[in-house]
């Protein structure tokens, strides 16, 4: 489901903890977390395009490249746990890097090694937050009837404050994940190990045309 808060931000999870948003200036206030990496990082698809969804008594859906003015401009991304301000983890100032395509948008995120960074880890590894779910303003919007009369709200451009990890996105499809730095050591064996198995076929595969 899409939330709204009495400053008209809307985002797709319950508030945990008591939300609270900042408006006009503070938006612009940069987070300094502690800037010591504990070798882990977040990685996940934030938001997916053009993919139906429930919200309240609605159907939504984001159209490809709705967040593209707020992203290219000066506004921080936060990246919270449950959508609480309190739980502000770091910023796209800082450690959170986002990225977007024609499909979704993907986050990356080296864990700072401070009480949230591990409340982060925490709550992706143990908790369930395996999800993700972002905290917007729409600007414009436009209304499309589906071949089943189901009414649609498709969001053409918004202003992206926040994202969160949550148990349940109200996209399907988004998903939270930790990362450490064994994992990426592993990824790359076992693409050297590919690497190789590919190349020792394509000599078998040479030696064997020559009979």
């Amino acid at each position: 489901m899409t939330y709204r808060s009495n400053s008209g931000l809307e985002f797709g999870a319950p508030v945990v903890g008591g939300i609270k948003f900042h408006s006009g200036s503070d938006r612009e206030l940069k987070f300094k977390p502690d800037t010591r990496i504990a070798g882990e990082t977040l990685v996940g698809v934030a938001c997916r395009f053009g993919v139906l969804h429930k919200s309240r008594d609605d159907y939504e859906l984001f159209q490809q490249g709705c967040f593209a003015r707020s992203l290219a401009g000066k506004q921080a991304v936060r990246l919270l746990i449950d959508h609480d301000e309190s739980k502000l983890v770091t910023t796209s100032a800082d450690a959170l890097k986002i990225e977007s395509d024609d499909k979704e948008v993907r986050i990356n995120c080296a864990v700072p090694d401070s009480p949230l960074g591990r409340l982060l880890s925490k709550a992706v590894k143990n908790d369930g937050r395996i999800e993700m779910s972002v905290g917007f303003s729409a600007i414009c919007d436009r209304r499309i009837t589906l071949s089943d009369g189901k009414s649609v709200r498709v969001i053409t451009d918004a202003d992206l404050y926040e994202i969160s990890v949550v148990t349940s996105g109200a996209v399907p499809g988004t998903k939270a994940e930790i990362r450490s730095k064994s994992d990426d050591s592993l990824m790359k064996s076992l693409q050297r190990l590919d690497d190789i198995y590919v190349e020792r076929a394509r000599q078998l595969r040479s030696i064997a045309d020559r009979f």
